[in-house]
């Protein structure tokens, strides 16, 4: 083409200490990618990558260089999925029409024509095909399992006190640390309110933002008796209860409710709420379980994520860097909420399509295809 001939005349003038990049083809940024960074495996879109790596946000072209140590699946001659560090993450315009690729697992994929995917050669050995090639029926290679490892997930609710409004810290550090502000929390707070903090060790988390230090150790709690520790870590139990809230789960004003009816369900549900001090009732409906806690439903709505109605839940981002077994709690929960079983397979209805291409990606783990159809 011109602009290889371009490239060979110019080739000649570039040290080799240097290297040519060239744009053919691309990819939309609002395709779906994981990868992994420091230890963790995050799932995000191409675009949210990129505009997390590139520092000025009013630079629409640019090629940045992988210093940051990401991985990304990547295919071997031999059709194994590895992960791999790309050398470079690319941003740029893009003038010509992009194609909607469309799978009958029923994922999607948008690209620009000359884009190479991945088909079966003559020699059944996975080749490279373009985008302008493919026809309805085409055949494309995709992975059937993309496992990783996964990690203990712990959060550090002292960064998230501010989703706590209207709860309190108890902790054997806030009599000392009243004692430390007490100049700057005067202008705040009446004495006598700090006297009373001061003495039962527990003071609303407005007050404790205002601390020169956040306690290290305590409980987010309420007067009702919830306890939730300010390291938090997530167990089978609670990645469970999350998978049924995603299910069937829903917020009244001050209280998480679940809709189950197998006993093995809510016997999970009603170990979670021991675990933070709490009790379930039955709601009105009979089906129901209510957690009565403002902790708690503030915990599951602004620190897990587990917001949105039966249109717009989806698959919280912390639940893919989850340890396996963790991550097939989760699984279990919502199965157990949205899913029945069939003659041949196991299916789950849905009207979020954020649930369903999470569970995709989720289920790749475990090597286990999830086909997605809309009615």
């Amino acid at each position: 083409s011109g602009k290889t001939s371009l490239l060979n005349v110019c080739l000649v003038f570039i040290q080799p200490n240097h290297r040519v990049l060239t744009i053919e083809d691309s990819v939309s940024g609002e395709n779906e990618i994981i990868y992994q960074q420091d230890g963790k495996t995050c799932r995000a879109t191409v675009g949210e990558l990129i505009d997390s790596i590139v520092e000025d946000d009013s630079v629409l072209d640019c090629a940045i260089e992988n210093d940051e140590g990401i991985q990304i699946p990547s295919v071997s001659p031999s059709g194994k999925v590895e992960w791999k560090e790309p050398s470079h993450f690319i941003r740029h315009r893009v003038a010509k029409d992009l194609l909607k690729v469309t799978l009958e697992s029923g994922r999607t994929i948008e690209v620009t024509p000359d884009h190479s995917l991945f088909s079966l050669g003559e020699n059944g050995k996975i080749a490279e095909i373009s985008g302008s090639e493919l026809k309805e029926g085409s055949w494309l290679a995709t992975p059937r399992q993309v496992d990783w490892a996964g990690g203990k997930t712990v959060f550090n609710l002292k960064e998230h006190l501010n989703a706590f409004k209207g709860c309190f810290v108890k902790s054997l550090e806030i009599a000392p640390l009243i004692k430390e502000s007490w100049q700057k929390l005067s202008q705040t707070y009446n004495k006598g309110n700090l006297r009373a903090s001061s003495r039962r060790n527990s003071a609303s988390a407005e007050m404790v933002m205002s601390f020169s230090t956040i306690p290290e150790t305590g409980w987010i709690s309420s007067r009702l008796g919830t306890k939730i520790p300010l390291q938090l870590e997530i167990d089978e139990d609670l990645a469970c209860v999350a998978g049924l809230w995603v299910a069937d789960g829903s917020y009244d004003k001050n209280s998480v409710l679940v809709s189950i009816v197998e006993p093995e369900a809510r016997e999970v549900v009603e170990r979670v709420a021991q675990r933070f001090g709490n009790k379930t009732k039955m709601h009105s409906d009979g089906i129901t379980l209510m957690l009565n806690s403002k902790p708690l439903k503030q915990l599951f709505e602004n620190v897990l994520g587990l917001k949105g109605n039966a249109y717009t839940k989806s698959v919280p981002d912390w639940v893919f860097g989850l340890e396996k077994p963790l991550a097939a709690a989760f699984i279990k929960g919502y199965f157990s909420g949205d899913g029945w079983v069939r003659k041949n397979d196991i299916a789950v209805r849905s009207s979020s399509k954020n649930i369903l291409t999470g569970m995709q990606t989720l289920l790749l783990r475990f090597g286990i295809p999830l086909r997605v159809k809309w009615k």
